[in-house]
């Protein structure tokens, strides 16, 4: 009735067993990395003493299981203020539906393999990469239909330093805040933050750090449509901000200001004409909303997050195609100027981004390349990109970067109307020679790093130019460099002309 999905409830439930199974998991890795982190007291799960905590359970309770004893963890863990948004009930999908009790019991052997007290899987490490890599491999049907990817830190550093920094220069730190409405496992969140972090420790000498902490992170938001993904994405920011705050212990801490939703960024959006919420039948929105089995999204959550706008917005939108028939139309129907054909979701986030920025908020997301050159880019380029001020574009089809298959190219720009004639674009001579054992250190991505903003430097590998941005309002784009595009329009100016004027013209013999 809510038109939500075209799955039928076989295909439905499987997903929603799937989600809740990976919210099991996930929280036994939360408790873990917080046992191994010293940040518990008696470890629950594994670690010296985990036993004596379940051997005490079950003699004030013999009656229960390993099921009752995890839940009872759980439970405890979501009555401390820094991790309620973690465990509780409000949040975590694992009060939903619970696995058996042998099941459980399995999942306890797990962690305390190949003994509880010694156990192989460890969790201390201070990066928490290994959770983003989590997300990517738990489940291959949540990773293709969410099409789950981690940005590299080169990319991320390099896209929130002309965002997030400049909005900090323009709007001042006390009114910069910053959204990925794609924020998967939270890595752009995550260098938000670190960096919000640093300017006000140096915007305010002698602040508290647990302060600055606080108000640093009160300043980052996001929102994923993946569950598991935004659970990982608040406990990475929580384990970060514990770290600076130099809290010892996850119950001495206050609670946080975690602005994470999980929602369709999409679809909650004020901006467009709504074809969901607003304009269905009361009572089958009513039903839909107070469903214990459709609560995946928190609707006042998302509403606060999506319904705002912000001074940088960043991000790693995904590249699919929608295989859902009525999400399909519903994105088609909410973004006619974006989602034509058949399109990749690339092309609604591109402008779902600017939307969220505010009045002259910078934007910047790596995103598919595929709308530069077919037939769904069209309507993006000729009828919603001339209306935004676009300052930036960078090929990267030719760099190297990790997991990223599909070609892609990096947009940065404000959410004001077009302020200048031409646009700053890093042109694609030729891809890597080889696959570099660093990804940062290779020889497209260096050359971008280091000459991005020379204009007509050139190389092997790209040359800068200013692109007319009359040319930029044309489908399709041409971002070759090395004089391909000049050529191009030479041959298209000439088309009637024979191949000895041209030839002739542009210096061969």
């Amino acid at each position: 009735k809510a038109e939500r999905t075209a799955d039928s409830f076989v295909q439905w439930q499987g997903r929603i067993v799937t989600q809740v199974a990976a919210s099991w998991l996930l929280s036994c890795v939360f408790v873990r990395t917080l046992e191994d982190r010293g940040l518990l007291g008696q470890p629950r799960i594994a670690g010296p003493g985990a036993l004596d905590s379940q051997k005490l359970f079950f003699e004030l309770s013999p009656s229960l299981t390993e099921r009752d004893y995890l839940l009872t963890v759980f439970r405890e863990l979501s009555r401390f203020p820094a991790a309620k948004d973690l465990f509780d009930a409000q949040h975590s999908l694992l009060w939903k539906l619970s696995p058996s009790a042998n099941a459980a019991k399995e999942l306890l052997g797990l962690f305390r393999t190949p003994s509880a007290d010694t156990p192989a899987f460890r969790f201390g490490q201070t990066s928490t990469r290994f959770l983003g890599d989590l997300y990517q491999d738990l489940s291959e049907a949540v990773r293709k239909r969410y099409a789950l990817l981690q940005t590299p830190d080169f990319v991320e550093s390099f896209i929130l330093d002309r965002t997030l920094e400049p909005a900090i220069e323009r709007f001042g730190l006390d009114d910069t805040t910053i959204i990925d409405p794609t924020c998967g496992s939270g890595h752009f969140l995550l260098g938000s933050f670190d960096r919000l972090f640093e300017h006000r420790q140096r915007h305010e000498p002698g602040i508290d750090v647990r302060q600055a902490a606080h108000k640093a992170l009160d300043q980052v938001f996001g929102a994923d449509i993946n569950p598991y993904a935004v659970a990982i994405a608040r406990f990475r920011l929580t384990l970060s901000y514990l770290d600076k705050a130099g809290f010892k212990k996850i119950s001495d801490a206050p609670e946080l200001p975690l602005h994470l939703v999980v929602a369709d960024s999409l679809l909650h959006n004020p901006h467009q004409k709504q074809l969901d919420f607003e304009n269905q039948d009361d009572a089958s929105l009513d039903d839909w909303r107070s469903s214990d089995v459709f609560a995946l999204e928190d609707e006042a959550a998302a509403k606060d997050v999506l319904h705002r706008q912000y001074a940088a917005v960043v991000g790693n939108p995904p590249y699919i195609t929608v295989k859902d028939a009525k999400l399909r139309d519903r994105y088609r129907a909410m973004y006619p100027r974006s989602a034509a054909r058949e399109y990749s979701l690339a092309a609604p986030f591109c402008e779902r981004f600017f939307q969220l920025g505010r009045n002259r908020g910078y934007v910047g997301q790596i995103t598919a390349n595929s709308f530069m050159k077919r037939l769904f880019g069209e309507k993006l380029i000729q009828e919603y990109l001339p209306t935004v001020n676009l300052e930036l574009i960078v090929n990267t089809s030719g760099a190297y970067i990790p997991g990223h298959g599909t070609p892609t190219v990096l947009l940065f720009g404000t959410h004001e109307t077009p302020r200048n004639r031409e646009v700053l674009s890093v042109l694609a001579k030729r891809g890597e020679p080889s696959t570099p054992s660093d990804p940062s250190k290779g020889e497209v991505w260096s050359s971008i790093e280091s000459h991005w903003n020379e204009l007509e430097f050139e190389n092997d590998y790209i040359s800068i130019a200013n692109t007319e941005r009359d040319k930029l309002a044309q489908h399709p784009w041409s971002l070759a460099g090395g004089g391909v595009a000049e050529l191009k329009q030479l041959l298209e100016e000439r088309a009637s002309e024979t191949l000895g004027d041209v030839t002739a013209a542009i210096g061969f013999s």
